[in-house]
């Protein structure tokens, strides 16, 4: 809240019949300069203690600092910090919100943040950077592949918390969608090889792929001719 005094000296009007005398008169107005809706004296400061946090895998969490002589805020989303002036404009706020949760977000990626303040008169320059990643499912480990047979592959990995369930891949196409964690592949070829890959997911959020592990089917046994006994006539 400002106060402001306007002294004006008057002089030479009163032969207008306008002011009785000459002499100095004072203006006062006291309220707030740049607050609410109205324009401010100087530049807008940018938004400062800018932070992000992961909330979930498809979410982050915003929040910034308030700045006198704001209407509101814009947050502002980057896949890096870089070339920010094509950044996506992720929301505008009132001026008595500084925080954010930006949702419908990959899972296991990092996001850049920057916000401007801004009123009726103008807007700041963007603020400093801040990052996270959103939280990513956990990788299934130790994926062994073991030759059962001549047409048969058993699988098996470790457990991963939290997941609704496993996708398993046979040579980049998907076999089997199960809650277990062992997986009998069968009718397959002899003596081939295949390989294997497997993710863990929760809902619609799946986990990165696992190492691929290979092996190969057993071959098939020749036939041996039969042992026979018998000679042949004479004539």
């Amino acid at each position: 809240k400002i106060k402001l005094t306007i002294i004006a000296v008057v002089l030479g009007l009163t032969a207008m019949g306008l002011l009785s005398a000459p002499g100095v008169f004072a203006l006062t107005y006291e309220g707030t300069i740049g607050g609410g809706n109205g324009g401010s004296i100087g530049p807008l400061s940018a938004p400062a203690s800018v932070s992000a946090v992961a909330s979930g895998y498809t979410s982050i969490d915003i929040s910034w600092g308030a700045v006198a002589g704001a209407s509101g805020y814009k947050v502002y989303r980057n896949a890096a910090d870089a070339n920010w002036d094509s950044a996506t404009l992720a929301t505008t706020t009132i001026s008595s919100v500084t925080s954010f949760s930006d949702t419908a977000l990959t899972s296991g990626t990092t996001y850049y943040y920057k916000v401007k303040s801004y009123n009726s008169s103008q807007t700041s320059d963007f603020s400093v950077a801040a990052s996270a990643a959103t939280n990513a499912l956990a990788v299934p480990a130790n994926l062994t592949a073991s030759v059962q047979s001549t047409t048969g592959i058993n699988l098996s990995w470790s457990a991963v918390s939290g997941v609704d369930g496993y996708k398993l891949y046979r040579n980049d196409s998907l076999i089997a969608t199960q809650t277990g964690l062992i997986y009998s592949d069968t009718g397959l070829s002899a003596g081939t090889s295949y390989s294997y890959k497997v993710k863990s997911y929760a809902g619609s959020i799946e986990s990165a792929f696992s190492a691929v592990v290979s092996a190969t089917t057993n071959a098939n046994q020749p036939v041996s001719a039969p042992s026979g006994g018998g000679g042949g006539s004479t004539s």
